[in-house]
């Protein structure tokens, strides 16, 4: 998701300084990133068809963990 991206770039605070090490993530530069919005699917809320993939893999926000936490589900 867009918000944990701009939560990796800043690394502000402790908490966000100590999850997201730049090894984690620099070498890969064709990111997409996935704003609010989105379907509704099975009760969740604003979730995607991920950009370049098959229409049954799809993201879903699960913000809580982190900002920008999210997992993927197949069907």
């Amino acid at each position: 998701m867009q918000s944990e991206m701009d939560t990796v770039r800043t690394r502000n605070g402790f908490i966000a300084s100590d999850r997201y090490h730049p090894q984690q993530w620099d070498e890969i530069k064709s990111w997409e990133y996935y704003t609010a919005g989105g379907e509704t699917w099975f009760g969740f809320e604003a979730v995607y068809e991920l950009e370049g993939l098959p229409p049954e893999i799809l993201l879903i926000p699960l913000v809580g963990h982190t900002q920008g936490h999210a997992g993927d589900a197949y069907f």
